[in-house]
């Protein structure tokens, strides 16, 4: 097994449903038991921001909160956002979005954690803090004492190599591919750049990079988000439309990406958490660093920055992308899946059995008329159903698909016409299968399928 192989392995089962669900839980059983914080504080959240001050021993609040942005706002709210949207469709930004609602709680609550059981650095003078901390200290004097010191130490371990190479590895190596396609840089002048400016910065300890975070991180994510809204701004006819595939794609009910809700919100989830870290345990850490008159005061502040990255930042990138149309679905979580977005060149093809029948059709009608077919699959009878609630045309031009009561009602609603053996000859030439083709489907109770009005606007042979 090589390396990639096993960090693939251990994502799938770290990112299993069990663990989407959990986040999603575990977030509303904060936002429940604090009362619904996150929305009924957003007052002190901007007003801690604007009077927090730092000492000579921590940040300030609004110090931390950047440092802490500095983190989340990058890679996750770009190829994060793409990402969710190409494997689970638009809607997996409004998932996006609830888990930023729920999170700014979680991250409410780890937050404020970090500051009640922070440490001050005997040999710096500064604050030190983190799940690492409040693990050990919460349940010393309990029996659980010995696990919760095991676990606080592996998640220190695993924090130094995923906070020291894993996650800046990811930014950087998103740094080194942008200029690189842009101005032709190679990686390693990219990347010797980088270090040497860092070393300047992190050398220098939490002041310098708290003091240089303020500078940078707003200017960075307002021009950021004033760039989305002129993109926006030019496609301003596309609104009502960005907004009715992000709504109607979250519930399922959109022609397209209606059959993968679950993907939905399994990327929605997944990369909202990547993206603000609510309840990751990086949040914390920054926290920790601050100098406020009660832990909660910091807890409201690192609560805001879930909204600053997810509802603003993120929300930027996909406005951008679904506003211009430049994005494409996939099946399986891979670029090498099956395109769920249609090719508007290409006849869309509905087979409810994929198989090497179906496929050797395919490409026998695109040798005979030279147009490229789009072989889409599922269940006949969601799709059927989704058919008759549009009431105006197929999402498909061509159906290989089971004689089921959802399509007989599709055929009785006129939006598609039967096709038989005895009426094969009737279609245009290329268009029907080979008898041998045709004697496979047949013997699995099935029926072709197709939409009048689109083969003629193909204008097929």
């Amino acid at each position: 097994m090589s390396f990639a192989d096993l960090i693939t392995a251990v994502n799938d089962v770290i990112w299993s449903p069990a663990l989407i669900w959990l986040c999603l839980i575990v977030g509303l059983y904060f936002t429940i038991r604090t009362m619904f914080l996150q929305f009924v504080n957003i007052p002190d959240m901007v007003k801690q921001l604007r009077e927090g001050q730092d000492s000579a021993d921590g940040t300030s609040s609004l110090q931390s909160l950047m440092m802490s942005l500095a983190g989340r706002v990058g890679m996750g709210n770009i190829g994060g956002v793409a990402t969710a949207i190409a494997f689970g469709g638009p809607g997996a930004v409004f998932w996006m979005w609830v888990m930023a609602l729920l999170g700014a709680a979680t991250s409410f609550i780890e937050s404020t954690l970090g500051q009640i059981y922070k440490e001050r650095d005997p040999d710096t003078g500064e604050y030190r803090g983190g799940p690492a901390y409040y693990f050990e200290k919460a349940y010393k004097h309990t029996a659980a004492a010995p696990a919760f010191k095991a676990y606080a130490i592996l998640f220190a371990v695993v924090t130094v190599f995923a906070t020291s190479y894993f996650l800046p590895g990811v930014q950087a190596n998103g740094v080194a591919a942008a200029v690189g396609e842009a101005w032709a840089v190679p990686a390693w002048v990219v990347a010797l750049a980088m270090v040497i400016l860092l070393a300047f910065i992190v050398l220098g300890g939490v002041k310098r990079i708290a003091t240089f975070a303020v500078y940078v991180v707003p200017v960075m994510a307002v021009l950021y988000i004033i760039l989305a809204l002129i993109v926006l701004f030019l496609n301003f006819d596309q609104i009502p439309e960005v907004f009715g595939s992000i709504f109607a794609s979250a519930f399922g009910v959109h022609a397209v990406f209606g059959a993968i809700l679950g993907l939905a919100i399994q990327w929605g989830v997944k990369r909202g958490i990547y993206s603000n870290e609510a309840g990751q345990g990086t949040g914390p850490q920054s926290a920790a660093a601050a100098e406020v008159s009660h832990p909660a005061k910091q807890g409201f502040v690192q609560s805001f920055a879930v909204y600053v990255d997810t509802l603003f930042v993120c929300s930027a990138t996909a406005f951008m992308i679904i506003s211009t149309d430049m994005y494409t679905v996939f099946r399986g979580s891979s670029e090498d899946g099956e395109a769920y977005t249609p090719d508007p060149e290409a006849l869309q093809v509905y087979s409810a059995q994929h198989d090497a029948v179906t496929t050797s059709w395919a490409e026998g009608f695109t040798k005979k008329t030279g147009i490229k077919v789009q072989i889409r699959d599922g269940e006949d009878g969601s799709m059927g159903h989704q058919i008759v609630e549009e009431g105006e045309r197929s999402p498909a031009d061509v159906f290989l698909t089971e004689n089921s009561p959802a399509m007989t009602q599709v055929q009785r609603a006129g939006l598609l016409a039967p096709v038989d053996a005895a009426t094969l000859a009737q279609l245009p030439d290329g268009f029907a299968p080979s008898s041998k083709d045709w004697t496979a489907i047949a013997a699995r109770s099935t029926v072709l399928v197709y939409n009048p009005s689109k083969i003629s606007e193909a204008q097929l042979p």
